[in-house]
């Protein structure tokens, strides 16, 4: 039976799902005495019910309403440690983490994408494009989003243990808090791949789907209905160059569909992509392991490729027709240059664009401790160092 104690609740702003059963690793956690609590609050901050289909044993709670906090603040008074992996800002849930740490809960922070500060655009940077573009409305709303925001991230819990994934992170906390070296869940699945022998010459090439057009965190915002268009121009772009590509290798190129693709999203690639020389695969890690090339867009996904020493090549049509275009640019640029990777506009000729197969491996091996894994090259899972830390600062 597992300690009252030992109790952890995961806290996130998306409904379970097999993807994230296993990327938090919730048997692990179960087996080394630990009980994983899934807490939902995707209600709470889309307005959306979503329907669950929850695998034996794993419990769950549903957050859609400040009711909903109130109860479980009252069923569950005893100590534990609780992680935050919500993606939205919220004075509710703020003061609900405050109340749940002067009971003595400890929070835990682990990090979940490489997208850091540097990857994104400050609020002077947005308030001069905002006055560039003479887009007033933006200009005061963008002022009230980030006052808010400063008044919520005042009023953050300050985690209790940090685990971080890159040395990169460390500029997000202070020196007097508890700072652990670790590694992205991505890491955990790189480290348990088995690395074959290899009889044969790599030949596939494989493109990371995105899912632009059915993702969940577009259509629960303004950049689904603002982008669609933009998307699918992608797509119908994305088609051609790949095309030219598979003509110019002669090799199979594989589609590594995004693991929150939904039959819509899976259906409309298949009607796009009508090739023999085609293939849809669900099995990232592997086929990008047994590729010479990986192709994307700003995929975190990309990160199994760097962790492989893959050749990688960012293609995009991004201008400034896009909702939010200043900041993909960044996050683009910004990728292309810490992996020294070639970009490829669609919205260009790039019928003489030749394909790069070298990595620079000092660029990558640096990508790698910057946002990866600070205890690389060890091949030690995060949730390991997590739970060896845990016993040590018991509850």
């Amino acid at each position: 039976m597992v300690n009252k104690n030992k109790k952890i609740f995961f806290f996130l702003s998306q409904p379970y799902d097999r993807f994230n059963y296993d990327r938090f690793s919730f048997n692990f956690l179960k087996k080394n005495g630990y009980e994983p609590i899934y807490v939902d609050l995707s209600g709470f901050f889309t307005k959306s019910n979503h329907q669950h289909k929850i695998k034996k044993n794993i419990k769950f709670i549903k957050i859609n309403s400040f009711e909903d906090f109130l109860v479980f603040l009252n069923r569950h008074k005893e100590k534990f440690y609780f992680i935050d992996l919500v993606t939205y800002s919220s004075f509710i849930f703020n003061m609900f983490q405050k109340i749940l740490s002067n009971r003595g809960c400890l929070k835990i922070y682990i990090s979940t994408s490489i997208i850091t500060l540097s990857h994104l655009l400050s609020p002077s940077q947005k308030f001069l494009i905002y006055i560039k573009k003479f887009e007033i409305l933006k200009i005061f709303f963008s002022t009230f989003i980030y006052i808010k925001r400063g008044i919520n991230n005042l009023l953050k819990t300050k985690p209790n243990l940090i685990f971080i994934s890159g040395k990169d992170e460390l500029k997000k906390f202070s020196n007097s808090q508890k700072i652990y070296p670790s590694c992205s869940l991505d890491y955990n699945t790189y480290i348990k791949t088995k690395i074959p022998i290899l009889k044969k010459k790599l030949k596939q090439i494989v493109y990371l789907d995105q899912n632009f057009l059915y993702h969940r965190d577009f259509l629960s915002t303004n950049e689904g209905v603002k982008n669609r268009k933009n998307f699918l121009e992608f797509y119908k772009k994305l088609k051609i160059f790949i095309s030219k590509i598979q003509r110019e290798e002669k090799c199979k190129i594989v589609i590594c569909i995004h693991p929150r693709s939904g039959k819509n999203s899976l259906n409309y690639l298949k009607k796009l992509f009508k090739s023999k020389n085609i293939i849809f695969s669900w099995n990232t890690n592997q086929e990008i392991q047994k590729s010479k090339l990986v192709i994307f867009n700003y995929s975190n996904s990309h990160q199994i490729a760097v962790l492989h020493h893959k050749p990688l090549l960012i293609v995009h049509n991004l201008s400034n027709k896009y909702f939010d275009y200043e900041l993909k640019e960044k996050i683009i640029n910004k990728i292309s240059k810490d992996l020294d990777i070639p970009t490829v506009n669609l919205n260009r000729n790039f019928q003489n664009f030749k394909l790069r197969y070298e990595i620079n491996i000092h660029k990558y091996k640096k990508y790698i401790k910057n946002y990866l894994s600070s205890i690389y090259p060890k091949r030690v899972s995060s949730w390991n160092i997590i739970i060896e830390n845990l016993k040590r600062n018991n509850l």
